[in-house]
């Protein structure tokens, strides 16, 4: 929550926080209609999977339109894109690294589309060497947190810390998202990786 809120913050939005929400459906109705009333985009985390307690779908299927919902990618792959009234609504994960990189990955160019700054909204691709060998389950892009060094050989990148999405540490220090394509099972050293700079964000 505070990483979203520093990096709506850091993009110039105006934030309306509703607090946290009880896993209750009848709860978590009232603020999705209270905050499409307040708000030209909502947004929430958590919630949004398949899980006994995970009722935003459903919700937003009642109350507005799903655009789509589940994505082929890793972290973040419970995510909900649709409308709520006349507000754009986005469902989160709820584990923090899924939620930074969805964010940056979608919610970060709607926003700035929005803003009416100039396309590309999206992050560019840059092709950095990998200083070390990757592995990774095929059938999903992989989005691993990374930094990039300097080395006698020139620019490279490496992974940092533990890659699961709910440990935020690696997070913390890196600096850009190595971007593995679906079909990929593994990445040699020296091999050229598309990575995007984090630009500050986090």
């Amino acid at each position: 929550r505070y990483a979203l809120r520093g990096m709506l913050q850091r993009l110039g939005c105006e934030i309306l926080d509703l607090g946290r929400i009880a896993d209750d459906p009848e709860q978590i109705e009232q603020a999705l209609h209270s905050a499409a009333t307040m708000a030209d985009m909502v947004i929430t985390t958590g919630g949004v999977s398949v899980g006994d307690a995970d009722y935003i779908a459903e919700l937003l299927g009642r109350l507005g339109t799903i655009n789509f919902w589940k994505i082929n990618m890793k972290p973040g792959r419970p995510l909900a894109f649709g409308q709520l009234g006349d507000a754009i609504f986005f469902g989160l994960p709820g584990n923090p690294v899924a939620t930074v990189v969805t964010l940056y990955q979608f919610v970060r160019p709607s926003i700035l589309k929005r803003m009416g700054k100039t396309a590309p909204w999206t992050a560019p691709l840059v092709q950095i060497p990998l200083a070390e060998d990757l592995q990774k389950k095929g059938g999903r892009t992989d989005f691993q947190r990374g930094r990039l060094l300097q080395t006698p050989s020139g620019l490279q990148v490496t992974v940092i810390g533990q890659q699961a999405s709910h440990i935020m540490s690696g997070m913390a220090h890196a600096d850009c998202l190595i971007i593995l394509a679906a079909e990929a099972e593994h990445a040699k050293a020296g091999s050229l990786v598309d990575i995007q700079l984090l630009e500050g964000l986090v």
